[in-house]
């Protein structure tokens, strides 16, 4: 359920509307939520990092033949592996 989502009384006896919660509480989601997001973020730029001459290689095909097929990107990644 979301916050605010209305739902049957009978189906949560005893419970205030579903998602109540307080806004210490929201907020202590909202920094969590956060630092899982900045985390992430900074986990893919090192992915990216490491992998930027691969990248580069694959965007040199696709600048010259506008396309690229799997074998194609296959050979790229395998090259990179063993230059690695």
């Amino acid at each position: 359920y979301l916050k605010g989502e209305p739902t049957a009384q009978f189906l949560q006896p005893g419970l205030r509307k579903s998602g109540e919660y307080s806004e210490e509480t929201a907020r202590i989601i909202d920094e969590e939520v956060r630092k899982i997001i900045d985390k992430q973020y900074e986990v893919a730029l090192d992915i990216l990092k490491d992998k930027q001459g691969l990248l580069k290689k694959a965007a040199q095909v696709l600048l010259q033949k506008e396309k690229i097929s799997g074998s194609e990107l296959e050979e790229i990644i395998a090259s990179d592996r063993q230059s690695s």
